[in-house]
């Protein structure tokens, strides 16, 4: 039976799949060349005592992602590494441990053989709302501050939601970068209903404009979805500029 018609042409559905041979004693990438896939699925075949080996997924675009379980339950990500100032990369401690790194929009995970505890791997976007902050202080001094911990409890805070749903995706210098994610629930929690992105859009605005310091430093710089936000740092700068003296982009 025919799924679909387009014109004169009929087509079916069908899930796309991918066999591959692989070596099982080296780490993989996985680039695409066209659009990636919204959902994936992952399984190794092979003999039961053979070696697992981490999957490396570069994303074209930034992007919100959760693993899940053959019984489709959540995976957690692996825990940050505060030396090395990302998530901690894959070890193979269990089947699915998994990361996903901002900026440079990678996602790595451990894959082992399917008569391994039944190892399969689900991959699937996430709703969610990408926000950044710029703040005055080194990144010596956000550590010091309590760092990525300290960070998603009192943005969680501000923005009147549960900690579990702020997601920092990456930190980075200058002066201290913070890449963050409000990520929308996969169903209700605790019975409390499911976020609305739209309303931590504007609570985040809101404290931006309203507030013109974060964990103790100055906000310099802050946006959503990529798109910059006017800070009280950026008002005070300009608050004194004589507009007359700069014509044609250039100062008189």
């Amino acid at each position: 039976m025919d799924h679909c018609w387009d014109g004169f042409y009929t087509c079916q559905k069908r899930e796309s799949r991918f066999p591959t041979l692989v070596w099982t004693e080296v780490d993989y990438n996985i680039e695409f060349t066209g659009t990636p896939p919204s959902k994936q699925e992952f399984r190794l075949f092979g003999r039961r005592q053979s070696p697992g080996f981490v999957v490396t997924i570069k994303y074209n675009a930034a992007g919100a992602y959760q693993l899940y379980d053959a019984n489709k339950n959540v995976i957690m990500p692996t825990d940050w590494d505060s030396s090395d100032r990302t998530w901690a990369a894959p070890e193979g401690k269990y089947c699915g441990e998994w990361r996903y790194e901002g900026v440079i929009n990678r996602l790595q995970f451990f894959i082992e053989n399917i008569e391994k505890d039944n190892c399969v791997i689900y991959i699937y976007p996430r709703d969610a709302v990408m926000l950044g902050i710029r703040m005055e202080f080194t990144m010596n001094e956000f550590f010091a501050e309590g760092g990525v911990v300290s960070f998603t409890d009192r943005m969680a805070g501000v923005l009147g939601i549960h900690r579990a749903d702020v997601k920092v995706v990456s930190v980075y210098e200058g002066s201290t970068i913070v890449e963050f994610q409000v990520l929308q629930r996969d169903e209700e929690v605790d019975g409390e209903e499911l976020i609305d992105l739209k309303n931590v859009d504007k609570v985040y605005r809101d404290y931006i404009q309203e507030n013109d310091t974060f964990m103790g430093s100055r906000i310099l710089e802050a946006s959503i979805e990529g798109v910059p936000l006017l800070t009280q740092y950026q008002q005070d700068q300009t608050s004194d500029f004589d507009w007359n003296d700069f014509k044609d982009g250039v100062f008189d």
